[in-house]
This record gives structure tokens, sequence and C-alpha cells, in this order.
């Protein structure tokens, strides 16, 4: 006997099952991925009022250039976020302006970041529009060999 609930309707069955399966585990990518998203948002913000903010407090600066050197490694789809933010400029106002004056080890935390941002070709050509020498930018293997 063919059919029943031991035949063809228990492959009916998996089937059904492996759907529901795929659309969860697709439906919880996509929840995820906008989690993300809003975090990056948030963590933007943060550093956009942590660099901007007046008088400077270095332990803030500090926290807001890891945050944009996090964003950059780990979630670099986002780096334009930090770009459309203005950060990219702030970092390198805040290298220019202040660097006499800055420690090392916050001057370092600025390079780091810039230099994550870099990865970035439009993050690169702003970094070069302000100023930034273009030795102090990682730059292709092809643009190496001029």
């Amino acid at each position: 006997m063919r059919g029943g609930w031991m035949g063809s309707d228990l492959s009916d069955y998996r089937s059904g099952f492996e759907d529901l399966v795929i659309e969860a585990e697709s439906w919880v990518g996509g929840a995820i991925m906008e989690w993300i998203s809003r975090n990056v948002e948030i963590q933007v913000k943060g550093v956009v009022e942590n660099i901007s903010r007046e008088p400077v407090v270095v332990e803030s600066i500090e926290r807001a250039l890891d945050n944009v050197y996090w964003i950059s490694e780990e979630h670099s789809s986002h780096r334009y976020k930090v770009r459309n933010a203005g950060l990219v400029v702030l970092m390198v106002k805040l290298l220019r302006n202040s660097s006499k004056d800055m420690g090392t080890r916050l001057r370092s935390k600025a390079l780091m970041a810039l230099f994550s941002m870099a990865k970035d070709e439009e993050n690169k050509n702003i970094m070069l529009r302000e100023g930034v020498s273009r030795l102090a930018i990682p730059q292709r293997k092809s643009e190496n060999m001029l």
C-alpha cells in the first residue's frame, strides 16, 4: 500500500518542513542583518558626537576611533555610513588640527581607523582631497608598481 502516512505523504511533509526551515533561516538572517545595520547607525551617531564634542575629551575620542575601526573591520559593508556621516573628514581634521597636542596613543588610533577606512576607494579619495599623504594610504598592488 503506497500513500497514507508512511508513503509519499511523508516525503511531502519532509519537503514542506525543509521549506519552512529555509524560510526561517532566511528570516533570522535578515533580522540579524537589520540589527547590525541599526547598531552601526547608533555607533556612527555616537562617534560623530564624541569627535565633535568641545572641549575635547580624549577618552571619548579614543572610544569613538575604536568604534570606527570596529565598523570598518567587522562590518566593512557599512563603511559608507561612516563616510556619509562625515567622519573620514573629521578624523583627518582631528589629526591635522591637534596632532601636536594629541598623545601618541590617540594619534595611533586615528591613523589605524583611517588606514582601515582607506580600504574603500571613495574614502581613500576623500583622504587624498583632505591632504593625507599618498604614502600614508594603502595602495592596490598595481598602483604600488607605478
